[in-house]
């Protein structure tokens, strides 16, 4: 009888620690920080009424997530007008902190920094601060997680917006 509690203890506690690692933030984890991620963006700017300068942005990233919870993020801002001869390219650095909390990725962004080597004509001193703000604040947002494959991620914001994480 003692036997049969025994192993009927041994498999139950198997199969629990199985369910919480398969429906925890640890194999989440694991993902996240096994590879460089990369995201394209394409954003039609109706909502940056304020400058009617940019009529599309369109945005690569390549992020690193560190399993010591920091991140570093290069991001390449395509600005398309029908004023601008040539779209304008914005390069970005970026660089924080990350935790997951109930497939949540929380981002705390530390440090940003314009990499670009190209001429900003077209854009105003103010514009390029609207934009570069917008994206800070674009960062900032906390986004909830699901796994589509082991190449792909959907990332999902509190406002239903969603990008995808892939890698190759």
């Amino acid at each position: 009888m003692k036997k049969i509690i025994t192993t009927v203890a041994l498999a139950s506690s198997i199969i629990f620690s199985g369910w919480v690692y398969w429906h925890s933030d640890f194999k989440l984890k694991k993902v996240l920080i096994s590879r460089e991620w990369q995201s394209t963006l394409v954003a039609h700017m109706s909502e940056w009424n304020k400058s009617h300068i940019v009529d599309k942005a369109k945005i690569i990233s390549n992020v690193k997530y560190l399993p010591n919870g920091t991140y570093l993020k290069i991001s390449s801002l395509n600005l398309y007008s029908k004023k601008f001869k040539q779209p304008i390219e914005l390069n970005i650095s970026e660089s924080g902190q990350w935790e997951l909390s109930d497939h949540y990725i929380i981002i705390t962004p530390e440090v940003f920094k314009d990499t670009s080597t190209a001429i900003t004509a077209g854009l105003s001193k103010p514009q390029l601060t609207h934009i570069k703000q917008l994206f800070k604040v674009s960062s900032q947002q906390s986004r909830k997680i699901d796994v589509i494959n082991d190449n792909a991620l959907l990332l999902t914001t509190l406002e239903h917006g969603s990008t995808i994480l892939y890698s190759q």
